[in-house]
């Protein structure tokens, strides 16, 4: 049976456009099978290549043209239309460029990657190659690791208070190590303006080879350029003395969140030690945000020497997902365990249930108490089949929340810093609770609850796993405690990004 071919598209520079039509009358394809062919090309040319030196489109290291100030606004790229087979896309979009800090999938509007236009884009290029308006001068295409190295300067020619007090007071830090090379850098419009700004220095010089071969290779005389621009003022480095580009906004929550990120990611690693340690523990505390987690005491890891092979059962175990493998360096587990040897009843039913995530941070999830998240709010229409609440009760909370959302809806039209559309969205979502209360929470609109139900007194999610709860309970827990941990991580981001504002720079005497 040959699987249908999905609709999707992607907006290129006219440059680019340009080029793929004369790529379609050369091959004598029509334009939706040119961008097949070339796709399908760019996987084969990208799978042989190892991950340093695969390729990307400048114009995506640069994010050129730049974003419209405000989305009323459009650039010049044309918007190209494709279907492609199963599979292509998502298969093309992994073996683009991602720069660190930015997600996998889509994010906020400064952070979100394009990969599916760079593969198209790189495509094009390898087939006929083209200069963007704007970009003259630089090469069109670069490799992964030459991009994250431009990046990397960025990073260091603008670095936020927050990020200084780290990098430039406690250099050989392990959190340093994180800002520095790890996954949680903030974007803006205005780092890809010094990107460019540092690209034309490098990249469209008499010295470019060897540029690029410095980016590339990331060596003593990358970091010596790194090393510079994090501690030269503007006016006084060679690099950056004539850049033009200023920041439109103060950036230092940016920075504050960035540090928040890397805290969490070392109180993550720090969670794999403790999974890992050939020791019994009850309780430890997860130093970003801070919260304590209680270990069951009939519940224990399964150390696994270097290099052990599992045994057919230990792999079974893995395999059905009754166990999670955590690592942590040279050290690995299996957990969790009972005292006897056996995975713990039902802890496969909440590992399916959770959405994909690495091993410690679902024993985070698993562990973590409602003290911490609060209890989770289960809607009437399921809490009445669940036993927590009687019809009755329903009908007076149902007839309640309805008139909460009448009285917010009217009220909003008086609501100081509200939009216009906000009352009139609220109006059409008065009889539909869930998208109304999610509405309501994101734009901060008080006066609920707006939608009937009540509080669930469950202590943790490894507490209700032996409880007498249904799997489709404890499903459901799993989902709602992932949500609520989200937000209140989300907060406490938030909280760091606010605080960040308040930092001064390192004292002069501090800085290594």
């Amino acid at each position: 049976m040959i699987r249908p071919r999905s609709q999707t598209s992607v907006r290129l520079s006219p440059n680019a456009v340009t080029a793929l039509e004369q790529v379609s009358a050369a091959r004598s394809l029509s334009r939706d099978a040119t961008v097949r062919t070339l796709l399908n090309e760019y996987i084969d040319v990208q799978d042989a290549r190892s991950e340093d030196t695969r390729l990307t489109h400048i114009s995506t290291v640069l994010r050129f043209p730049p974003p419209p100030l405000s989305r009323a606004e459009r650039d010049n790229r044309v918007r190209v239309a494709m279907r492609l087979d199963a599979g292509v896309a998502e298969r093309a979009s992994t073996l683009a460029l991602r720069l660190p800090g930015q997600p996998v999938a889509r994010g906020p509007r400064d952070y979100s990657p394009r990969p599916l236009t760079d593969a198209l884009a790189v495509a094009i290029a390898l087939a006929r190659p083209y200069t963007d308006d704007g970009l003259e001068g630089l090469p069109s295409v670069v490799t992964h690791a030459v991009a994250v190295g431009l990046w990397r300067l960025t990073v260091a020619a603008t670095l936020t208070r927050a990020e200084k007090r780290v990098l430039l007071a406690r250099p050989d830090s392990e959190l340093a190590a994180v800002l520095n090379d790890e996954d949680v850098s903030w974007h803006s419009p205005w780092r890809f303006e010094v990107a460019l700004h540092l690209a034309r220095k490098l990249l469209a010089s008499p010295d470019r080879s060897a540029n690029l071969r410095m980016l590339q290779q990331q060596g003593d005389p990358f970091e010596a350029v790194r090393f510079e621009l994090a501690r030269t003022e503007w006016p006084d480095s060679r690099l950056m003395h004539d850049c033009v580009a200023r920041p439109r906004y103060d950036h230092e929550g940016r920075g504050g969140a960035a540090v928040w990120r890397a805290e969490r990611k070392l109180a993550i690693e720090e969670l794999s030690a403790v999974l890992t340690a050939d020791r019994h523990w009850d309780r430890v505390e997860v130093a970003c945000p801070g919260w304590p987690l209680e270990h069951p005491s009939e519940w224990i890891a399964l150390p696994l020497a270097f290099g052990q092979r599992l045994s057919d059962r230990q792999q079974e175990d893995l395999d059905m997902r009754r166990v999670v493998l955590v690592q942590s360096g040279s050290r690995s587990s299996l957990w969790p365990y009972n005292v006897h040897g056996d995975p713990i009843p039902r802890f496969d039913v909440a590992l399916t249930a959770a959405p994909k995530q690495s091993a410690p941070s679902f024993a985070e999830l698993v562990l973590i108490s409602t003290e911490v998240t609060g209890w989770p709010w289960v809607p009437s229409d399921l809490a009445v089949p669940w036993g927590l609440m009687s019809p009755a009760d329903r009908e007076r909370l149902e007839a309640q929340a309805a008139a909460n959302r009448r009285r917010a809806a009217h009220a909003a039209v008086d609501h100081w810093h509200h939009s216009d559309w906000l009352p009139e969205a609220l109006e059409a979502l008065v009889d539909d609770p869930p998208r109304f209360a999610r509405l309501a929470r994101q734009q901060g609109v008080s006066g609920g609850p707006f939608r009937a139900g009540c509080v669930w007194r469950v202590e943790s999610i490894a507490q209700t796993l032996t409880s007498t709860a249904t799997d489709d309970q404890l499903r459901w827990l799993v989902r709602t405690i992932h949500q609520m941990r989200t937000r209140a991580l989300e907060g406490a981001m938030r909280w760091a990004s606010q605080q960040a504002y308040w930092h001064g720079e390192p004292r002069a005497d501090d800085i290594v």
